[in-house]
């Protein structure tokens, strides 16, 4: 077991996406890699049940939650919203940049890089280097998320990364390849919907593996 001092010490927070198909006996490679860079990348997310226009951001990762879809994935993540902001209703389309409702912009602080390498057999191995402000928050919450091209959201899971071997499994749809779909990795403090970083293979320059 790693402790939590020489975890911190390292400034590195591991944590495994797997696909619930993955063989873990395996070896896998590494398809591609990308990255955010130490500057905050900021979250777009918007709510809607018809077509929607996306922002045009360059420090921000898009991500859209169906709210007629099969499931209540994005129903309940905005009442989850609801509360938080304390309103009874919330009208669809709803934009919400960094946890706040509407389209505000700040600065971009320094926050600490987030670097992703996508693996064989549907693997995401993640790791943040936090800037010196974040270096000792005591636990974060670990967000992946799978996109189709168009952005909209396929799954979504989420994991405490209070230890080094955290892991956690990402289903990923069988008629989404890694061709066809964005990979989305964002993480927050604990008991803080706001993201301190994100990463996605949409966004910025991916790195040859």
């Amino acid at each position: 077991m790693i402790s939590f001092h020489h975890f911190f010490s390292t400034a590195l927070l591991t944590v495994l996406f797997l696909n619930f198909s993955a063989d873990a006996s395996s070896q896998p490679k590494v398809i591609k890699q990308f990255q955010s860079g130490p500057a905050q990348i900021s979250l777009t997310e918007v709510y809607t049940s018809g077509a929607v226009e996306l922002p045009k951001m360059h420090d921000s990762i898009p991500v859209i939650f169906r709210l007629d879809g099969p499931d209540d994935l994005g129903r309940k993540r905005l009442n989850t919203y609801a509360v938080v902001w304390k309103v009874d209703t919330v009208s669809a389309p709803v934009f919400v940049f960094n946890s706040k409702q509407g389209l505000k912009r700040g600065d971009s602080p320094l926050t600490g890089t987030l670097r992703v390498e996508v693996l064989s057999k549907h693997v995401c191995l993640v790791r943040f280097e936090p800037d010196e402000h974040y270096a000792d928050v005591p636990e974060w919450h670990a967000m992946g998320a799978v996109l189709d091209r168009n952005f909209n959201v396929l799954s979504l899971e989420d994991q405490m990364m209070d230890r080094v071997e955290d892991a956690f499994m990402i289903p990923i749809q069988s008629d989404c390849h890694f061709s066809d779909c964005h990979f989305v990795v964002w993480i927050t403090r604990d008991n803080d919907l706001e993201p301190v970083q994100a990463a996605s293979t949409s966004h910025l320059a991916e790195l040859d593996p």
